[in-house]
């Protein structure tokens, strides 16, 4: 009989094990607010994605905050395969990220030989050092999207997210003003509504 793959994984191709930098990763995130664009941009950090995402859902059809991807690891100035960290912080959001050879890791320090409830490490969400925490940190913020100094997540130039809500927010400043200025014009025009929209004037 032929194996049935699991459902989520039928349409990845087999890759011979001798592939060690082609792996496929679940990434997950208990929220849907962090976008397929921005967790693709933050895994072209360490690797290529090779196939679309795959979101599955449970018996209701619902999307349960998992998703799938095969993707090529890349490799450091010396050669060596990139890995990618089993947990991420966009922002207030934290995920998690899995894949077979995988070395289990603290979220907070990234030490292989104990976990984040064992840690006793402080981490500074701002700037990504050890030892101190954002509310006194005097460094330049690091963006844990992007990888880049300068910046946080939260006004990342990259991020997809963000670019929406620039959008949004240029969006809703050209729209009151014209929403006003035609109300103003409804008030020259009859004046029963001035007492209403007295303000107006």
């Amino acid at each position: 009989e032929h194996l049935i793959p699991p459902r989520g994984w039928r349409n990845f191709e087999s890759f011979s094990p001798i592939n060690f930098d082609i792996k496929n990763i679940i990434v997950k995130f208990w929220t849907g607010r962090i976008s397929d664009a921005d967790i693709e941009l933050y895994l072209s950090r360490f690797c290529e994605i090779l196939k679309p995402v795959i979101k599955p859902v449970d018996n209701l059809g619902f999307w349960y905050g998992i998703r799938k991807y095969q993707i090529k690891l890349k490799k450091d100035a010396q050669g060596r395969l990139l890995s990618i960290p089993n947990s991420v912080s966009l922002g207030p959001y934290n995920g998690q990220i899995i894949y077979q050879g995988q070395a289990p890791a603290c979220f907070i320090c990234q030490s292989h030989d104990h976990q984040a409830k064992e840690c006793n490490t402080t981490k500074c969400w701002k700037c990504g050092a050890l030892g101190h925490k954002s509310a006194v940190c005097q460094n330049t913020a690091m963006c844990s999207l992007c990888g880049t100094s300068g910046h946080s997540f939260f006004n990342c130039p990259h991020s997809y997210t963000n670019k929406v809500k620039q959008s949004q927010r240029k969006q809703q400043s050209t729209t009151v003003p014209r929403v006003l200025n035609m109300i103003k014009l409804c008030v020259s025009l009859d004046p029963n509504l001035q007492t209403s929209f007295g303000y107006l004037k």
